[in-house]
């Protein structure tokens, strides 16, 4: 692996190391704090009260309360509750003291206000003494030691817990104008008065200052051994040993002509004051304005009603038209198209104390170290030049601009074209080659050539057309061009850099199939040539012609895929990464260390995919291009607790718990933290509530009090059963839904357990809830009782049921062998009936064989008889007198002779016994059926064919047709049943 580093002893290294801590010192105080903070602006319809809010502040587990013209707000970072005290009462004061107590103050007097053992919060109003008239508006609430004091217009009222409220001081001439409590000493301004100091205790005065008479003291904040005083119309003063003195400040310009309305110290050593007309402004102990936030940069107003520091150092504001919440203590500003840019940035600089921004429309330029806070930054479009601009660069005595159609020269705000190319992406001087400047295009890389001080285009590089938007020089002066899709190129240039010597092309390997995907090239001097890829760093091996993975690449968090890398002025490591970015800070024993991300969380999801920019100008001032303007960031801001050794966690809150069936019913509304340890006050995480199995499905919402803009706000949750081996139960994955619904519990004790982050190695602490579902009644240890006598007693039945079972089964054995020996005797009978049914078989074939004999005598006989008759017919012909009359004297009896007579007779009589008086049932059921119909129905019984039936019944075979036809309509059959099976089964 080969590695560069241009310090080859510890000596060297420690001195280059001082050097660059000179060099950060050395920029000190010179941060460009030209951006607008980012705020958090809230409107009626947010928070769901009315637009006017009086008062702010934070209680112990990080929640914002609000005093608003319809009640109190309460906000947890995800949702608000709105509470509406008895009347319509109107909060324009809160305090909180040492023991959680809420003292809230109105138009209408003081009450307090407290959770319950129900978990349900009651408020309870105070009697006031007498001689305090109402309505009035209490103005202040202050706690010194034990005792409450109460501010109206008139008079201090004194409060102590199981006192009566008592009136304090008394104002008889004009109305309190201010009061303030610093240092536990209670200072009091009446209208046309002086500044007094009045002992709490005793209410003995004392003048604080003299010189306030005329002027309205708005508020008096600490300033070093003295305070600052703020006034509404009269600027600011300080106050030492009481003598006052005028505050410069360098925007009094900007108040003179407004009302201030509220002030306060932050703690960060800045001030804060709100004004009438012209929104807040943020300035430092120097009177030097640090920001200037109007409705311009994102407020609903104008009009500051109160000022509030929350823990986490950021400034909320209650406005006349809604809340903001500022976020002072921040690394990040954002400059933004309001400023007079337009378009996404891709590229940015300072040249010559101005500001460039490339963008997706142009060029854009500002005065950077001539401008101040009060003007801001305000862009003007470089004229020349429209469309995409690429690139930056300061070669030392030009500034060139990559161009979407060229390269450009950029004087002031004037643009000289120097190349006609198609996109010039980036620039690239070369150590290998003097005086020669690389500039990669869409379609290879062009070079330009130094004269006397100004670069000139010479020629484009032979031999090499590929897209260069990414290009680095290796130590030995060969280039390395990134693109995005082929994968790396590694290219010799011949002596003069005229054409490319040599080419090796480094494809990129299937990414689905976790192959290696570079995606940008940089030369660190520390660590040689760095490759970024989806698998984090990589180094380039030309001894083996392959890529070894950087040594920190445990520092960056797994599958996150780095899009590009960019080393800095001092050795630090930008990480632009899928979704966002990392900073590995080089530390002074040469190891790096990550920046936790969850302080670089500005940048997640805002920078361009695959054309990051990051500008390091010096210590202090770093842009961000993002898609919406450019994030200025003071990487001065991070200190050693923002790496990720460690950060003091956020409590997480459980803030509802409700349970779900048979339908929604909250049993516990407020804050749960690991530090509070009484339900009574607040809840607790040690109460075990009690929940029936009817009951066996809840719903937690929890959340974790930041307000910061970045969104990444997440939580795991985990639910622990007693009995349960406690390590199969697990935490579950990153979560962003702030809920999590359990049904259909079984019963028994649990725990559960949520805890938030906002960076994987920035863990809150956690929040935890003890709960126990009964069993149903049918597993509880009565139901078991029952359980067991049923038992019992069904053991009793079955041993019962068991000996009848076995009676039973003895008189079944005996009723079966009673039935075998029936049937033995049946089977015999059956057997001597098979014998005669046999016998009886045999003597029907029998019979039928002679009624077919029968039959076939009748049929033989009629069939010569019928021969006969025609022949004597024959005869008749020729003959005449008597021997004709003999002849058909003879055929009349030839046809009687074949009528049935005497043989349908035997027929009959065999026909009766064998088919069981057939013609007698048939006559019975068809009575009006003749005897020749009996005799066609007999004969068709037995099977005789039509020609059979005609020649026995001396008719034609149509004749029969008929007689059949007649026969269907006398026994009333269907068409569709047939004769003979009808008389067969009949």
């Amino acid at each position: 692996m080969f590695t560069y580093s241009f310090i080859n002893s510890k000596r060297k290294l420690s001195l280059l190391f001082l050097f660059l801590a000179l060099a950060a010192v050395a920029c000190y105080g010179q941060v460009k704090n030209l951006g607008t903070p980012f705020i958090r602006s809230y409107s009626s319809v947010d928070y769901g009260m009315h637009p006017r809010n009086y008062t702010i502040t934070q209680d112990s587990n990080g929640l914002i309360y609000i005093g608003n013209e319809y009640g109190l707000l309460e906000y947890d970072g995800s949702e608000w509750r709105q509470i509406h005290l008895p009347k319509g009462i109107n909060v324009t004061m809160i305090s909180i003291d040492k023991a959680g107590q809420f003292w809230l103050g109105s138009e209408e007097g003081i009450g307090s206000w407290q959770r319950s053992k129900q978990n349900a919060w009651s408020y309870k109003k105070l009697q006031l003494p007498n001689s305090v008239s109402t309505p009035f508006t209490i103005a202040g609430i202050y706690q010194i030691k034990e005792s409450l004091f109460l501010t109206t217009e008139k008079q201090i009222l004194k409060y102590k817990t199981g006192q009566s409220l008592k009136s304090f001081f008394l104002s008889d001439k004009t109305h309190i104008q201010f009061t303030k409590v610093l240092d536990d000493r209670l200072l009091l301004k009446t209208k046309g008065g002086d500044l007094l100091s009045i002992n709490p205790e005793d209410g003995s005065k004392k003048v604080f200052a003299k010189g306030f008479v005329s002027y309205n003291v708005i508020d008096l904040v600490p300033f070093g051994e003295g305070t600052l005083a703020i006034t509404a119309n009269n600027g600011l003063w300080t106050v030492n040993k009481g003598k006052m003195k005028p505050f410069e400040i360098d925007f009094s310009s900007l108040i003179n002509q407004d009302r201030l309305t509220s002030a306060i110290a932050l703690k960060n050593g800045n001030f804060a004051v709100g004004s009438y007309h012209s929104g807040v402004f943020v300035f430092d102990k120097e009177g030097h304005l640090v920001h200037h936030i109007s409705k311009k940069k994102g407020l609903n107003s104008n009009t500051v009603n109160f000022l509030f520091e929350s823990s986490d150092q950021n400034l909320w504001v209650a406005l006349d038209n809604g809340l903001a919440y500022i976020e002072l203590n921040s690394a990040f500003t954002k400059y933004d198209e309001l400023m007079g840019f337009n378009g996404m940035i891709y590229t940015s600089i300072v040249y010559q104390g101005k500001l460039y921004l490339g963008t997706t429309q142009g060029l854009f330029v500002s005065e950077w170290e001539e401008s101040n806070v009060a003007t801001g930054l305000q862009f003007k479009a470089v004229d020349g030049i429209e469309g995409q601009v690429w690139a930056l660069y300061n070669t030392g005595s030009q500034l060139l601009c990559g161009h979407e159609t060229g390269v450009f020269e950029i004087n002031d705000k004037i643009a000289i074209r120097r190349s006609n190319s198609s996109r010039v992406w980036t620039f690239l001087e070369s150590e290998k080659y003097p005086g020669t400047l690389f500039a990669g295009t869409l379609s290879g890389i062009e070079v330009f050539k130094k004269e006397a001080s100004n670069y000139t285009f010479s020629h484009k590089l032979k031999g090499f057309q590929e897209s260069s938007r990414i290009i680095e020089e290796d130590f030995d002066g060969t280039l390395w061009v990134c693109h995005g899709n082929k994968g790396l190129f590694h290219i010799s240039l011949s002596d003069k850099a005229l054409e490319v010597a040599s080419e090796a092309l480094y494809e990129p390997t299937d990414p689905a199939a976790e192959g290696l995907w570079f995606t940008s090239v940089v030369k660190s001097k520390k660590n040689g040539i760095l490759f970024s890829s989806n698998f984090g760093l990589y180094s380039f091996d030309k001894t083996n012609k392959s890529f070894i993975p950087f040594k920190e690449n445990s520092l960056i968090p797994k599958e996150r895929f780095v899009n590009r890398v960019y080393e800095d002025k001092f050795g630090n490591l930008w990480l632009m990464i899928e979704g966002g970015l990392l900073l590995m800070k080089l530390q002074e024993d040469g190891t790096y260390k990550l920046l936790d991300e969850t302080f670089l969380s500005k940048a997640r999801n805002v920078m361009i995919g695959s054309y990051e920019h990051i500008y390091v100008y010096d210590a202090q001032n770093v842009l961000i291009a993002a898609q919406n303007g450019v994030l200025h960031l003071d990487p001065a801001f991070f200190k050693k607790q923002h790496l990720v050794t460690g950060q003091k966690s956020i409590p997480t809150l459980i803030r509802r718990i409700v349970v779900t069936r048979p339908s929604d019913s909250i049993i516990f509304e407020g804050a749960l933290s690991a530090e509070q340890k009484e339900l009574a006050n607040a809840s607790s995480q040690e109460q075990l509530i009690k929940l029936p199995y009817a009951k066996n499905s809840i719903r937690f919402t929890y959340a974790t009090p930041t307000f910061t803009s970045d969104g990444n706000q997440q939580y795991q949750f985990l639910l622990k059963k007693s009995g349960y081996n406690s390590e199969e139960a697990k935490w579950s994955s990153w979560t962003t839904a702030n809920q999590k619904e359990y049904t259909n519990l079984r019963e028994g004790d649990y725990i559960f357990h949520v805890r938030g982050s906002k960076g994987l190695n920035n863990v809150n602490s956690e929040a935890k809830f003890t709960f126990t579902i009964s069993p149903p009644w049918y597993r509880t240890f009565w139901a078991y009782g029952v359980y067991l006598l049923l038992i019992g007693g069904v053991v009793v039945v079955l041993v019962k049921i068991m000996e009848r079972r076995h009676n039973k089964e003895k008189e079944r054995l005996r009723e079966a062998n009673e039935r075998e020996m029936k049937a033995q005797q049946l089977l015999s009978e059956k057997e001597m009936i098979e014998l005669k049914n046999a016998k009886l078989s045999e003597e029907i074939a029998f019979k039928n064989k002679e009624m077919a004999s029968v039959v076939m005598q009748i049929t033989q006989k009629n069939e010569f008889l019928k021969q006969l008759k025609n022949k004597l017919k024959q005869i008749t012909e020729t003959t005449e007198g008597s021997v004709k009359n003999d002849l058909l004297a003879n055929i009349k009896e030839i046809d009687r002779d074949m009528r049935l007579d005497k043989n349908w007779e035997k027929f009959q009589f065999y026909f009766d016994q064998v088919h069981q008086d057939f013609l007698e049932r048939l006559r019975a059921e068809f009575p009006h059926l003749s005897s020749t119909t009996l005799k066609l129905c007999a004969f068709i019984r037995i099977g005789l064919s039509t020609k059979e039936i005609a020649v026995l019944m001396n008719i034609s075979l149509s004749g029969v047709e008929k007689r059949r036809y007649r026969l269907r309509k006398k026994l009333h059959l269907d068409p569709d049943i047939n004769l003979t099976s009808f008389l067969k089964d009949f």
